[in-house]
């Protein structure tokens, strides 16, 4: 039922077209593989730290969510470690440097000066601004948890926007490029469980029986959600731990 207002909500703000988008893939997924089949930007509660792996750039989009596909797309993956904004985000939490000495002013002046604007940023005090309003996410999750974009956001289609995972042929986990930020912060963090948006499914994923786990996983894993590991937490807190978090949209910089 809460489906179908969601649905109703996204025909007022964003149109027909992604209506029929959704409700097509998601009956064609059911037709196919039965109910327990994926949908369009489902939710998944899934651990943090076993995601090691990233799609490799341009493969696959957001647009790509719920899709069921066969082929070689999961085979070409680089590591998780190798993104630049992924290391940049643990050295600042995990080591307590600053955004400069991690590295994230010259990403980002790199970044802009190939595309003009990045993320939003166009001149240094942009960036400044940005990672001021980082800090504050971090803050937000190790004190509120890590929240599903539906509690995050108000109007949000299930998990539209969330951190973007696809799912191998064997059940791995395979990082979508969306929620760079936040991916990392739920490492960093030491966090056992995050919600996020399901990606691409491999078809090989769901004939062996990869999918079906997956589900049946997930009231286990919703039940710790919301919650950020104790152990651990206070060691790798920021410079600006002390203050009171304020509320933020931990999707909005992140």
């Amino acid at each position: 039922m809460m489906d179908f207002f969601q649905i109703l909500s996204v025909i007022t703000r964003k149109g027909k077209r992604l209506f029929f988008i959704i409700i097509a893939r998601d009956l064609i997924n059911i037709l196919r593989f039965g109910l327990d089949a994926p949908r369009y930007s489902q939710t998944l509660f899934l651990n943090p730290q076993e995601i090691s792996l990233a799609v490799l750039p341009d493969l696959l989009s957001r647009e790509d969510t719920g899709k069921v596909m066969g082929g070689d797309w999961d085979l070409h993956v680089r590591q998780l470690h190798d993104i630049k904004k992924i290391a940049m985000v643990k050295a600042r939490i995990r080591e307590g440097k600053s955004w400069e000495a991690a590295g994230a002013y010259q990403i980002m002046n790199e970044l802009i000066q190939k595309h003009h604007v990045y993320d939003d940023c166009k001149t240094k005090e942009d960036v400044l601004q940005r990672y001021e309003r980082l800090d504050r996410v971090i803050e937000s999750i190790k004190s509120g948890g890590f929240l599903s974009m539906s509690r995050v956001r108000k109007g949000t289609f299930r998990e539209s926007g969330g951190v973007y995972i696809h799912i191998g042929r064997n059940g791995e986990y395979i990082f979508g490029i969306g929620g760079c930020h936040r991916l990392a912060i739920a490492q960093a963090l030491r966090l056992e469980c995050i919600p996020v948006q399901v990606g691409v499914v491999h078809e090989k994923a769901i004939v062996n029986g990869h999918w079906k786990k997956l589900n049946s996983d997930r009231p286990r894993y919703k039940r710790r959600q919301l919650r950020i590991a104790r152990v651990g937490s206070r060691s790798y807190a920021s410079p600006s731990s002390r203050r009171k978090p304020s509320n933020v949209d931990q999707s909005n910089e992140a």
